[in-house]
């Protein structure tokens, strides 16, 4: 065995590794961040869960989408609770320019808007929606989620 400084030995034979200990690790390390990324909820699970019907219209990727925003329209004719979450302000300038002005005069009157950051529930109060619900130091955008969802429900989980 040669010596480094007087300090330890260097050990000229290979380590000897348990590749039972070794597959365990990996397997364990692969489950994991598979369970990780599929077991993670997110807020349509959470609803849905609590027995909300939610559908979702993507209204803006790297450009503008004409979406379909008929379902929107048309429970906002038939005067029911709304509630939308929005991811940014320029989510929040597709949905105004996807709405006609009737139904995007009655969704700032009416939605309860869930806004996910402050930057974005300041696009919302620019666009004159009254009911903004946002996140903030003590408040999760999961918890202003749910918060909006009982003032639309009237205080029913």
């Amino acid at each position: 065995m040669a010596e480094t400084n007087g300090n330890e030995p260097i050990r000229n034979e290979p380590a000897r590794l348990s590749i039972e200990d070794d597959m365990r690790q990996s397997y364990l390390d692969y489950a994991m961040s598979v369970n990780i990324g599929r077991a993670l909820p997110d807020l349509r699970d959470g609803l849905a869960s609590g027995g909300i019907r939610v559908s979702a219209t993507e209204v803006y990727r790297t450009r503008f989408l004409d979406a379909d925003v008929s379902g929107l329209t048309t429970w906002l004719a038939k005067d029911g609770p709304v509630a939308a979450a929005f991811f940014s302000p320029s989510g929040v300038a597709a949905l105004e320019r996807l709405l006609p002005e009737l139904s995007r005069a009655a969704v700032h009157e009416r939605a309860a808007a869930i806004a996910r950051g402050q930057t974005t529930a300041k696009a919302l109060d620019d666009c004159g929606y009254r009911r903004v619900f946002r996140p903030g130091a003590e408040v999760t955008f999961e918890t202003a989620a749910h918060e909006a969802l009982l003032t639309m429900c009237g205080g029913r989980p």
